[in-house]
């Protein structure tokens, strides 16, 4: 099996506008079958917590995810954006990946995690793989196998967006955004500007279902 994830077009092109149109840090998670090729079903953006320079999953969020896993699924890839940043893993990257494959999944099945930012879009900047126990760094130009859709769907309908969470924040506009989301509240209030700019930002997605 060669290490090398295989993506519908659509999810491509989805990841892609997210990463480029969100100002912020974001992340997303990659389900498909537990065993045989890294082939990604459908792409599920957990509630997280976002700032400039971090992209946090909640513990909550997680356990969701796992829990509407099918007997036959896995989470085989972790995908996030550093938005302005250059493509790298970071300590608290690291951190997480040792997360995904030594502490809440079986780390002897091969594992894919890929940074982005609004310059690659939905092009991987960096990209590790884990299998048996090993890490390995991957030509990110090499990472994804895009696949082609018999049918054409337009982005807008596979959305699936949930009511905001509470005490949250975003910062796509004053108007209503490309994907239909409404504007949240702020988790802290602050007296100057650059406090403001650094307060957490939270989405509200639940699954981005895309059914073949």
């Amino acid at each position: 099996m060669k290490p090398q994830l295989i993506l519908k077009r659509e999810d491509f092109n989805l990841i892609d506008e997210i990463v480029r149109d969100t100002p912020t840090e974001c992340s997303w998670l990659g389900i498909g079958p537990k065993y045989g090729k890294l082939r990604v079903k459908r792409i599920v953006v957990p509630d997280q917590e976002n700032t400039a320079v971090n992209s946090h999953i909640t513990d909550e969020a997680f356990i969701r995810v796992m829990l509407q896993l099918k007997k036959d699924e896995r989470i085989l890839w972790w995908g996030h954006s550093h938005a302005s940043m250059k493509c790298f893993f970071s300590g608290t990257d690291s951190g997480t990946w040792n997360r995904f494959v030594r502490g809440d999944m079986d780390g002897s099945l091969p594992f894919l995690a890929t940074v982005h930012n609004r310059e690659t879009g939905g092009r991987p900047g960096y990209a590790r793989f884990h299998a048996a126990g090993f890490d390995i760094e991957l030509d990110p130009e090499r990472t994804l196998q895009i696949s082609k859709s018999r049918r054409a769907r337009r982005l807008k309908k596979n959305l699936r967006c949930p009511k905001p969470l509470a005490l949250t924040s975003h910062t796509f506009g004053t108007s209503a955004n490309r994907y239909g989301l409404p504007p949240l509240r702020k988790t802290a209030s602050s007296s100057s500007d650059s406090e403001a700019s650094e307060a957490p930002l939270a989405w509200g997605f639940s699954e981005l279902g895309f059914h073949s």
